[in-house]
């Protein structure tokens, strides 16, 4: 699920300042680039500039669609070379073909070379997990430097998937002008947060001309989705795989389920249930015997399943294909069962009230009609219809609830009349947690030898995902990615086995050196356990650009019983902070037995472009409790002697 036109978002050409003369050798275009900024200094602190970016998308002789791009960029520093080198054009043999690649490289002396064809050269984007015949298309320029003027343009043939897709109109480096021109049937332009980052733009029907674009400032703590940023929505009517307006989420929701239920091999007649019996059996199956695995071998895989049938058959498939096969088998018995797509991981929370697109997803549920309440937690109200939810890809989510994943989402449910928008009950959510059980000796270095009990609730730790019988190295691995434990640590997997419903808890021995890290003040836990103190969000005396993400934090719970040789005392005995978004407790006892037990949550939150002093605000009051609390309170001190 991904947009064609990625790639002028994607394409990291860059190119910087060097006017010196207007060489012969380059096409009329670039010279009129070149001339317009001719005497104007580049923007501050800019490793290159880009002084023109223009695609022009429009039909060829036979009514297929063209993409024409022109770029002319100059580099600026060393830092501008290796980005201003390269153009990429993204694709695969069944939607693009690339019908012309030029460029010129004009270096400080005015030397212009042109481009080899042996700097061009095509890549596989396919993944373990992802069959596909993705690839991109890449030419580039050797000896490359400051004062570099970097020039390509480029032809492709596209087939498109849907008659809608986005331009993203920023990058990681100035653009003096940027031109979108779309000559498609029935074309409209539709801009997006143009405003709230104060774009200059002109539009003339479906041209549109923006300038001075800045480049995206290198900040920590941003959302995790290109939708905060300016961006083009460009629908039109020009033959494409799919013929189905985006006019309204009804629409949209119409085509998908018609699509959909064609596609999965649905049977009709399917209804409302009154036991789970029946459906468990089918989800128990399907857990167990189907793997998750993405395969797109044609342009609309990305957004079609396969039928439920050879899913079953093949054993593994990805969300929409896991959704295909459960109403497969449910349609046999009956029962309903209707997609609902949704987004997840991402930071980008779809409603109704955002733009009609099908972009706005990244993955697919299902929901079943309930005849009355069986009592589980992910029952939702549609339309004076009671539905249950179910993530087929979610392994080991027990049926009736839904991974922490939906957290504050809402799901558009589809069907023949249209659909609906679902918002996703925080009961309706399993819960996600962390217990680490530390019981050991700390020798006269402070290194610990001992045992971990680790108690992961809700696939917390990604243990779910392991086969029955567990790789004592994927288990490890696990759980060091998901604690943070180093290197340096050395653990041995004693035991793994379910502990309480929808838990897994794993038993092993440890030898940890530095454990208590001695530093100027006295002694300290690892970080993994404490984290250490918090940065501020932004950089003195540079405004903030882009959104505010504050991270979630899994529930964890470090709970410790550690004899040491000498005894200690912490620097407080309880101390406990919260606000409606994150919590910490600590409580501690000294002497030669240190107990320690220390809790952590959060939730994710997010501050939009229109609300980025209230993120600040709100990270420097946490960041102020939260510093003075490590810095004073978990600090362990020698106790002297007596003697």
């Amino acid at each position: 699920m991904r947009s064609l036109f990625s790639l002028l978002c994607l394409i990291t050409l860059f190119a910087p300042p060097a006017w010196a003369q207007l060489g012969s050798g380059l096409p009329d275009w670039a010279k009129t680039a070149l001339a317009e900024k001719e005497g104007v200094a580049p923007p501050e602190k800019a490793d290159l500039w880009r002084l023109l970016d223009e695609t022009i998308i429009s039909p060829d002789n036979k009514g297929r669609i063209t993409v024409q791009r022109r770029v002319v960029q100059k580099v600026i520093t060393e830092h501008g070379v290796d980005l201003a080198s390269i153009f990429v054009i993204d694709g695969d043999p069944n939607t693009t073909k690339v019908k012309r690649l030029k460029g010129w490289h004009q270096n400080s002396r005015g030397k212009i070379t042109k481009l080899d064809k042996a700097n061009v050269f095509t890549v596989s984007q396919a993944q373990i997990n992802r069959v596909s015949h993705d690839a991109s298309t890449a030419a580039y320029f050797e000896k490359v430097g400051r004062n570099s003027i970097i020039v390509f343009e480029s032809k492709e043939r596209r087939t498109e998937v849907f008659n809608q897709d986005l331009v993203f109109m920023l990058s990681n480096f100035p653009i003096a002008k940027r031109v979108i021109d779309v000559r498609l049937t029935g074309a409209q332009l539709q801009p997006v947060n143009f405003d709230s980052w104060q774009l200059t733009y002109q539009q003339e029907g479906t041209r549109l001309v923006a300038k001075h674009l800045p480049e995206i400032q290198r900040e920590w703590m941003t959302a995790d989705s290109g939708y905060f940023f300016p961006y083009l929505i460009i629908n039109h009517r020009q033959g494409t795989e799919f013929d189905v307006t985006f006019d309204t989420w009804s629409s949209l929701g119409s085509w998908y389920y018609r699509t959909f239920a064609q596609s999965a091999s649905f049977q009709e007649g399917g209804e409302a249930i009154d036991n789970i019996t029946q459906l468990a059996g089918i989800f128990e199956r399907q857990q167990k015997d189907i793997s998750y695995r993405q395969r797109y071998l044609t342009p609309g895989r990305g957004w079609v399943p396969a039928s439920g049938g050879d899913v079953q058959r093949r054993k593994y498939g990805d969300c929409k294909d896991m959704v295909a096969c459960l109403g497969f088998e449910a349609t046999k018995q009956k029962i309903a069962v209707y997609p609902a797509l949704a987004t997840i991981i991402r930071d980008y929370y779809p409603d109704e009230t955002k733009p009609v697109s099908p972009f706005a997803f990244n993955h697919v549920i299902a929901a079943v009609p309930l005849k009355q309440s069986l009592g589980l937690a992910a029952e939702v109200m549609v339309d004076n219809q009671l539905m249950l939810l179910v993530d087929p890809t979610s392994k080991g989510t027990p049926l009736g609830y839904l991974p922490a994943d939906y957290r504050g989402r809402q799901v558009f449910l589809c069907n023949k009349e249209g659909g609906a928008w679902i918002e996703i009950p925080e009961k309706a959510l399993e819960k996600r947690a962390i217990k680490v059980q530390v019981f050991g000796r700390l020798d006269q270095h402070h290194t610990l030898g001992g045992s971990l009990i680790i108690s992961s609730r809700g696939n917390a730790l990604g243990l779910r995902m392991l086969p029955d019988n567990r790789d004592p190295e994927d288990v490890e691995w696990l759980v060091r990615r998901g604690l943070d434990i180093p290197g340096t640590a050395v653990l041995t997997i004693n035991h793994v086995a379910p502990g309480e419903p929808g838990e897994i808890q794993v038993t092993c021995q440890v030898m940890w050196p530095s454990f208590l890290r001695h530093d100027v003040h006295g002694f300290r836990l690892p970080g993994t356990i404490v984290p250490h103190t918090r940065l501020q969000i932004e950089d003195r005396g540079k405004e903030r650009q882009q959104a505010i993400r504050i991270a979630p934090q899994v529930a964890t719970s470090w709970v410790m019983s550690l004899s040491t040789v000498r005894p200690m005392a912490p620097g407080a005995e309880a101390t406990e902070w919260s606000d409606d978004t994150r919590r910490f407790a600590w409580k501690a006892s000294g002497g030669k037995t240190l107990k320690v037990e220390y809790h952590r949550a959060g939730k994710k939150r997010l501050f939009p472009k229109s609300d980025l002093q209230a993120g600040i605000d709100y990270w420097e009051g946490y960041r102020e409790n939260y510093n003075a609390f490590y810095l004073t309170d978990t600090l362990f001190q020698e106790v002297p002697s007596a003697n």
